[in-house]
C-alpha cells in the first residue's frame, strides 16, 4: 500500500477492520499500547464519544491505523492523545500526521493542553512527540509509561 496519508472521522463501521490489523500484528508489536479492553470496548468507546474524537488514518484508499483525542466523555478537560499504525505501515509518517490531525483538533474544540503516555523504551514515538513540544511531566504509576504534556494547541 502506498499514497498520501489522509484522515477522516473513524466510524463505528471501521471497527471490524482495525481490530483485525491489530490482531494481525507481530507479537510485542502492541505490548505498549491498550487503550481498550477488547473489540466491544473499542467498538462502544467509538459509537458513543460525544466530545472523544477518534480519526482513521489512511494511507491510499486502505485504512492503516487511527489517532484519538480522550478522556473528555469521562469528564476530563485535558484530553488525552493515543494513535496505532499498523506495523505494515510504520516509518511512513502515519503517527506524525495522525499527531497533527489530533492537535488541529485540539485547537479547534479549544484544549489548552494534550497528555499523551509513552512507553519509556519507544524512542521512535518519543522523538515524535518531543519534536511536537511535549515535555515530561511524570510517570504513570499503573503502566510505567512516561507521562508527556504539550501545553498549547496549534
Amino acid at each position: 500500500m502506498s499514497g498520501t496519508p489522509a484522515s477522516r472521522t473513524l466510524t463505528e463501521h471501521d471497527i471490524p477492520a482495525l481490530c483485525d490489523l491489530m490482531r494481525q500484528e507481530p507479537p510485542g508489536y502492541l505490548r505498549d499500547f491498550f487503550p481498550f479492553s477488547g473489540d466491544e470496548d473499542f467498538l462502544a468507546s467509538v459509537r458513543d464519544a460525544k466530545r472523544d474524537v477518534y480519526i482513521a488514518l489512511s494511507l491510499g484508499d486502505e485504512l492503516a491505523g487511527f489517532a484519538m483525542l480522550r478522556g473528555m466523555d469521562a469528564g476530563y478537560e485535558r484530553p488525552s492523545f493515543g494513535v496505532y499504525v499498523s506495523s505494515g505501515q510504520a516509518g511512513r509518517g502515519l503517527a506524525r500526521f495522525g499527531l497533527d490531525r489530533a492537535l488541529e483538533t485540539a485547537h479547534r474544540i479549544g484544549a489548552s493542553e494534550v497528555m499523551l503516555k509513552v512507553a519509556p523504551g519507544n524512542a521512535r514515538a518519543r522523538s515524535i512527540y518531543d519534536a511536537a513540544g511535549f515535555r515530561l511531566s511524570g510517570q504513570c504509576e499503573r503502566t510505567g509509561h512516561d507521562v508527556m504534556i504539550r501545553k498549547g494547541t496549534p
